[in-house]
């Protein structure tokens, strides 16, 4: 199943214009592998992507055009830390230990 991530920054793009997108992006996408709509997902994830673009270049004095920001994010169960397969953030903070 085909999935499709468009990053962008938090604010900047009205939900019409997100949908026109998705839209067109599962246009191409059905033409070109011919395969169903129902099989085509496209999500948005939006950030402050403005707020850690200045924050690196605070720190660093880094000319915007040299730096490049990328933001990927995953589950958490789709990760693993010291062995363990990450919990979910809305759990991972619930856990309290009764003596």
């Amino acid at each position: 199943m085909p999935l499709y991530t468009a990053l962008i920054e938090e604010g900047n793009v009205l939900d019409q214009t997100k949908a026109r997108i998705a839209e067109d992006i599962t246009n191409i996408h059905t033409a070109v592998m011919k395969v169903p709509r129902e099989f085509v997902r496209v999500i948005f994830l939006s950030y402050p992507l403005m707020q850690l673009w200045e924050m690196f270049q605070h720190h660093t004095g880094i000319a915007t055009n040299h730096l490049a920001i990328s933001l990927r994010e995953i589950p958490a169960t789709n990760a693993m830390e010291m062995g363990q397969i990450m919990r979910p953030v809305d759990h991972a903070s619930s856990d309290t230990t009764t003596q």
